[in-house]
């Protein structure tokens, strides 16, 4: 029985994995096996075979042991019909679908090949493009947002990131790469991050088994040269109206808990700026990605003896 890949086409793959195509862009690797087809004289696409390419990718080469049983050639998935509590798994495994004014499909646009989920047949919600899903930050409609809700891909072990409306138009056309999506979004963010946290005292809730509010002011915003972002957070304490209260020795809270219910406020307004996090760090989005370019940093201003009056703050 022929295999998925001919002699020629297992040669071929074989020397895009010694030039380490895998690691260089998509455009680059369309653009290298574009010209080497070229060289060798041989018809076909480029694009189609740069990406049969990078879905069967084999770190040994050896592309002459691929079956048709391990053999991904996403274009050619049928397209299922389900009902749309079903669309998550089928997201997750980027398989076309169509269910109730809810769909996902692959489509070719410019070099890349995308898998976009679409609400009312028109509408990108979600946009799967080299190992990155872009989630579109404007839900449109009630009924978009619980699409967005029934198509989240939970269980795949990509990264997210929101992104407002107008990148995600030009991730769905392929305008521009991935990393220049990603340089446009930070430039945006630097330039509105101070309008997007509270500009005042702030208090917010410490413990839904009380009425203890946690008091802070941001100090200060600071932006590096290497494109990160430090929030300096003042806090100044826990109080039960306007007495202070040592919220780790009676047991109303702890350091860390009380630094995330700031995060959480924080952060609120910012989701369409936070780093890229992976699908179950983004069920809990509010806190801060660990390994992202905005870091937040707490002063904790220490408890006083007597009760403080800073409500004329």
């Amino acid at each position: 029985m022929q295999k998925p890949f001919t002699d020629q086409e297992v040669s071929f793959l074989k020397y895009l994995n010694k030039k380490d195509i895998i690691n260089k862009s998509t455009r680059e690797g369309v653009a290298f096996v574009a010209n080497l087809m070229k060289i060798l004289k041989q018809s076909g696409s480029p694009t189609s075979l740069y990406h049969l390419f990078k879905d069967n990718y084999r770190p040994n080469g050896d592309y002459e042991n691929v079956t048709w049983e391990n053999f991904i050639d996403v274009r050619n998935y049928k397209t299922k019909k389900i009902n749309n509590y079903q669309a998550s798994e089928y997201v997750a495994k980027k398989r076309p679908f169509k269910g109730n004014n809810l769909s996902g499909e692959w489509v070719q646009r410019d070099v890349y090949l995308i898998y976009v989920v679409l609400s009312y047949g028109h509408y990108p919600i979600y946009i799967y493009r080299d190992g990155v899903w872009f989630l579109n930050s404007d839900h449109y409609s009630t009924t978009t947002a619980k699409h967005i809700r029934a198509s989240l891909p939970r269980y795949d072990d990509a990264k997210i990131i929101v992104i407002e409306p107008d990148f995600m138009r030009y991730v769905y056309r392929s305008e521009f790469s991935n990393d220049e999506i990603m340089k446009m979004r930070m430039d945006r963010f630097k330039k509105k991050v101070q309008y997007l946290v509270p500009k005042r005292l702030t208090n917010i809730g410490a413990s839904w088994r009380s009425n203890h509010k946690i008091k802070f002011k941001i100090k200060n915003v600071n932006l590096s040269d290497n494109d990160t972002i430090e929030i300096i957070v003042d806090v100044l304490g826990v109080y039960d109206g306007n007495n202070q209260v040592d919220y780790e020795e009676t047991g109303l809270l702890t350091k860390k808990e009380l630094e995330d219910k700031i995060s959480n406020k924080i952060v609120a307004n910012m989701e369409e700026y936070l780093p890229p996090q992976k699908i179950d760090k983004y069920l809990n989005r509010r806190q801060v990605p660990e390994d992202g370019y905005l870091k937040l940093t707490f002063e904790h201003q220490p408890i006083k003896s007597k009760p403080q009056d800073i409500t004329k703050d």
